[in-house]
């Protein structure tokens, strides 16, 4: 007869068994220390090379915030452009290894080209100036350098742009943000690099004359360009975009948030776009032409010069099919964005989004899109917005405050049913935009269908602890246990999209609550679940399907409907478990199974 085991060792807990460990690793490296103390090795005696690796790979490290992206396997990287992941960079990485010892000072000096190759110069990191730049690349240290950051840099000048020019033939990724009045970058240094840049950040571009703008844009413009970002530049013009049109045929993303908000009201030239960037992945124009104004498609939707206005979808497959266009015969039904996976057309003032637009923008169907945006666009109508976006499309983000969607009738029938199993980020009110539409009616389709939702906005809605509870009950993450989330048969989407979707969820409901503090009150970024949690994770699921690490993020602020207390704790960022005991507590009605 075997003997019986020990009480101790059977039942340890995690907390003790926490503690173990980490005092067998404490052993662990005391002991190596004293290894390398016996055999006189030093960090300082490795090879040079060995050191210059060790360099690299630490400068090329992902940001915090970003390790999914960074672990994203190669298949992943195809979805996610890999260049657009923020690194750790030779700034200030180098310049601080450099002062440890003169070993690694040497390692450092032997093979600058390897560990030069990302530089971060933005203000805050350090006080560049134009003798310092025009050094190190006429030095050759930069003669590997791929990206480089010089946001805020107002002391630099066309001398360091044109250095950059020549001593960095690698030199594909510009960051240039805040080129301001002050400012004495010219269009004609960015010239200089002959059309070899590939990603350029011209974010709050503000020269002295309104036509600097255009010839900055038209310096970095070439057919190589495949990310251009001119966010918050109010003097953008139509002729500006339509440059970018003609010379950008290779572009991928584009942003155009916040931008043009000093004109009356500029004019988009969507037809353009389409010819000149078909493969666009990424349209950013959140808040595109101010508040006030907004902006304007042309041609006008529905007009003659409307190339689509012939052509609907099933015409379009119809004639392709059959081959009766000529050559010279307009060939409207092929234009559109093929790839497009992103959309962003939300603003909180006027919007000229209506359904022929939504439907003309993704009039392809694009069979990846997954993030779309349409935050005020109060045109719209929910069978519009299903029939531009598709009933089979997994959508996998939508924000639409102040919109239709944003009510129980279009969250029951449509919303929910058709994209609820694949969405991740659902946002249908803010603190600015408040959804007083929404009643548990909708909390409860949410807690039936969208089983993979982690951020949720319910800014404003008039919703009541039970519909909250239930919601919590069905969604949350304690509910989740520590199993395979894809268990019992579950069918999974593509892991690009999760991986993609879970880094944007990180940040969203960016305006959600307020934490009061000694130093006043400052904003909360979110309310994410903690060890709290732990204590319901025995609790029973009402889904046996549901899909990723549960809803993580919530937005119940002004929620009139809710109890002040819980009300309370959601202002101060309480954790997801603590607000569904509120809910038990204050409600006599809560329960764990969703609505039938």
């Amino acid at each position: 007869m075997p003997p019986r085991k020990c009480v101790d060792q059977r039942e340890e807990s995690l907390a003790a068994r926490r503690q173990r460990l980490l005092k067998a690793q404490s052993h662990a490296r005391d002991d190596q220390v004293k290894r390398m103390a016996r055999a006189g090795a030093d960090w300082a005696d490795l090879p040079h090379e060995i050191l210059v690796a060790i360099f690299a790979a630490a400068a090329s490290l992902a940001l915090d915030g970003h390790a999914a992206e960074d672990a994203a396997s190669s298949e992943q990287r195809q979805e996610v452009e890999w260049e657009d992941v923020p690194r750790v960079g030779a700034v200030p990485l180098i310049p601080r290894v450099t002062r440890v010892c003169r070993s690694w000072r040497d390692a450092t000096r032997s093979d600058p080209a390897a560990l030069w190759q990302r530089v971060d110069i933005s203000s805050g990191w350090c006080r560049p100036t134009d003798h310092i730049i025009s050094r190190y690349c006429k030095g050759g240290a930069w003669a590997a350098l791929t990206h480089i950051n010089m946001a805020d840099c107002t002391k630099l000048t066309d001398v360091s742009v044109r250095a950059l020019a020549a001593g960095c033939p690698r030199l594909t990724c510009l960051d240039a943000r805040g080129i301001g009045p002050n400012s004495n970058i010219s269009g004609d240094a960015l010239h200089t690099f002959d059309g070899r840049l590939t990603h350029v950040t011209l974010d709050r571009l503000r020269p002295k004359l309104k036509r600097d703008v255009a010839t900055i844009v038209a310096s970095v413009a070439s057919p190589a360009l495949r990310y251009l970002s001119m966010a918050d530049v109010p003097r953008l013009t139509t002729q500006v975009v339509l440059s970018v049109a003609q010379q950008c045929a290779a572009l991928t993303t584009l942003d155009l948030s916040r931008s043009a908000s000093l004109n009356v009201q500029i004019i988009l030239p969507w037809v353009a776009l389409m010819r000149g960037c078909p493969g666009l992945r990424e349209l950013r124009m959140t808040g595109f032409g101010g508040d006030l104004y907004g902006w304007e498609p042309r041609p006008a939707i529905g007009s003659a010069t409307d190339p689509m206005t012939v052509y609907d979808r099933e015409m379009a497959a119809a004639l392709a099919e059959a081959g009766t266009w000529t050559a010279d015969e307009p060939r409207s039904y092929s234009l559109g964005w093929p790839q497009l996976r992103l959309l962003l057309i939300g603003g909180r003032g006027h919007s000229s989004v209506c359904d022929g637009f939504l439907r003309r923008l993704l009039w392809q169907s694009p069979p990846h899109f997954a993030e779309l945006d349409i935050t005020g666009c109060d045109r719209l109508t929910i069978s519009g917005i299903v029939a531009a976006v598709g009933a089979t499309t997994k959508l996998k983000i939508l924000r639409a405050a102040r919109t239709c969607v944003a009510s129980d009738e279009a969250m029951v029938t449509h919303v929910c049913p058709l994209w609820g199993a694949s969405l991740r980020l659902l946002e249908l009110g803010t603190l600015n935009v408040q959804a007083s539409s929404l009643t548990d009616v909708a909390l409860s389709a949410i807690s039936r269908h969208c089983i993979a939702l982690e951020a949720l906005g319910l800014a404003g809605a008039s919703i009541t602890d039970a519909g909250l509870g239930r919601l919590l009950a069905a969604l949350g993450p304690s509910n989740r246990g520590g199993d395979d989330p894809r268990r019992d048969g579950a069918t999974t989407t593509d892991a690009a999209g999760d991986a993609t979707a879970t880094g944007y969820a990180r940040g969203v409901v960016q305006r959600v609550t307020k934490k009061k503090s000694a130093k006043g009150v400052k904003e909360k970024m979110d309310v994410t679940n903690d060890a709290d949690g732990a204590a319901s994770s025995n609790n029973h699921s009402p889904h046996p399907r549901l899909l990723g690490p549960g809803l993580t993020v919530l937005d119940v602020s002004a929620c009139r409907g809710l109890a002040r207390p819980t009300r309370r704790a959601a202002l101060e960022g309480a954790p997801l478990a603590t607000l569904a005991a509120m809910c038990r507590e204050h409600n006599l009605r809560y329960c764990s199974d969703p609505l039938p």
